[in-house]
């Protein structure tokens, strides 16, 4: 067995302990126009779940398992603002500095392989970016009993390692997904109906989400799915 993963792992999972310090503040101006909240938080993890790869038999494993510990620290902020009936700005972005406390008999990264396991304690937590940033707009307008309505996000990450060994060769790129809606209600007796059409990431951007690293050391990777587009029918009763 290599990679961090003995033989005799126990396949039973400890519960995690969580201690969370958090300090808000929430606030509205110019007649609740603008509205801003925001979120200083410490997090501190004891028996962290995580999926865990090695590699057995000459086979890449993921096996779910439990990290000695994990801290997260940083701040979120939401902010809205509605100048004009109807359109809706909002923000919403976050700083997280994601480090492993305890993290001992890890996978090794690519590049010490030789090595048949690791100590990542005080390396960054994998699939955690630094900074995320949740732009949109949203319009919508009455015209006699139907209600038009549109809305554009756009869903952007900074750069992030995309494997638990914390190699250099799994970090993935910053990158950021465009959708937009657009659609139609209405009532219908005592039911409201709605027709839109949808375009997810529209601007078809490659991107992955996660890695994974093979046998002989090479990465592979689940992709972000691509451009896709539909329309949706809907009736609440």
């Amino acid at each position: 067995v290599a990679g961090g993963l003995p033989s005799n792992e126990s396949l039973f999972i400890e519960p995690e302990s969580v201690l969370d310090y958090e300090l808000g503040l929430k606030s509205a101006f110019w007649s609740g126009l603008v509205q801003l909240n925001a979120n200083l938080f410490w997090t501190e993890v004891d028996d962290y779940q995580a999926t865990r790869m090695g590699i057995i038999n000459g086979v890449s494993t993921q096996i779910l398992g439990n990290i000695g510990g994990v801290r997260t620290r940083g701040v979120e902020v939401e902010l809205t603002a509605a100048p004009i009936d109807g359109l809706t700005f909002a923000l919403a972005t976050s700083f997280n500095d994601a480090t492993y406390t305890d993290y001992q008999n890890a996978p090794c990264p690519a590049e010490r392989t030789a090595a048949p396991s690791c100590d990542l304690t005080g390396e960054r937590l994998y699939l955690s970016p630094r900074w995320i940033a949740n732009p949109s707009v949203s319009y919508e307008f009455d015209l006699a009993d139907l209600t038009f309505f549109t809305n554009v996000n756009y869903a952007w990450r900074s750069k992030y390692l995309g494997s638990s060994d914390s190699s250099i060769l799994s970090e993935l790129d910053a990158y950021g997904v465009l959708n937009a809606r657009l659609g139609i209600r209405g009532p219908w007796d005592d039911k409201q109906w709605s027709v839109s059409v949808w375009f997810n990431n529209a601007a078809d951007d490659t991107y992955f989400l996660a890695l994974a690293r093979g046998a002989n050391g090479e990465y592979s990777g689940q992709r972000g799915l691509p451009r896709t587009y539909g329309a949706t029918v809907r009736v609440d009763f």
